[in-house]
């Protein structure tokens, strides 16, 4: 797709001339939608296929390999620390207690159908689909 293009879906999802847009992501019909989550507007990608459209409620570990591909290729990449930071500076341990629980921390990695900008929709889709289109609606 162009830069002419992106814009104008961009310029119709969010200043809502349309309540969704159909996009063909390499064999993938999915459906921009802009829907409020946390009380902040965020763009959702829904799936048209009926036998994944579940796959945003199942754990990571339950995922076919097909359906954890299309979770990394469509949705977008989280990163989250397993340790509050926030909540361990407010604790009364030693600061010895908290570098050593700091040292044992993990990140996660988990997938989101929720975009909190089109620009970063826009990126990922470019970046892992070979070939973005728009649908028109009848």
């Amino acid at each position: 797709m162009t830069k002419e293009e992106w814009k104008q879906i961009e310029d119709e999802l969010v200043y809502g001339l349309h309540h969704s847009i159909t996009l063909r992501c390499d064999e993938h019909i999915v459906y921009l939608v802009l829907s409020r989550a946390n009380m902040r507007l965020k763009i959702m990608i829904l799936l048209k296929d009926a036998d994944l459209a579940g796959i945003i409620t199942k754990k990571h570990d339950e995922l076919s390999d097909k359906e954890r591909e299309i979770m990394e290729k469509l949705f977008c990449k989280k990163t989250k620390n397993s340790i509050n930071k926030s909540e361990l500076s407010r604790s009364k341990l030693s600061k010895r207690e908290k570098e050593k629980i700091l040292s044992m921390n993990k990140k996660y990695v988990y997938y989101s159908p929720y975009f909190t900008s089109f620009n970063t929709l826009r990126r990922t889709l470019e970046k892992n689909c070979k070939a973005v289109e728009r649908v028109m609606d009848r």
